[in-house]
């Protein structure tokens, strides 16, 4: 999925051959995976939640939509607000 792919850039995972690898610097986690879950896993989307929520606090103002979509409790507006957030960052 080309949107999992493009979270993965942003979270700076790195691609091993076919496998994606995360290394999680809070709990040293290690994700490992052909297949990416951002989509579908609470463990893999928080994380990039949680640098989202530092970039927005480091430049206040800039996108304020996405305060409330990334604190929502369903994991698909999550997931499509980080999508689209790191689209605009992107341009």
């Amino acid at each position: 999925m080309e949107n999992n792919k493009l979270i993965a850039e942003f979270m700076e995972y790195e691609l091993e051959g076919e496998v994606w690898v995360a290394t999680m610097s809070k709990e040293d986690d290690t994700h490992l995976g052909r297949h990416l879950l951002f989509q579908t896993s609470w463990d893999w989307l928080m994380p990039v939640c949680q640098k989202i929520d530092q970039y927005l606090e480091d430049n206040i103002g800039e996108v304020g939509y996405f305060d409330d979509c990334l604190r929502s409790n369903d994991i698909d507006v999550r997931y499509q607000a980080v999508v689209e957030f790191i689209n605009q960052l992107n341009k």
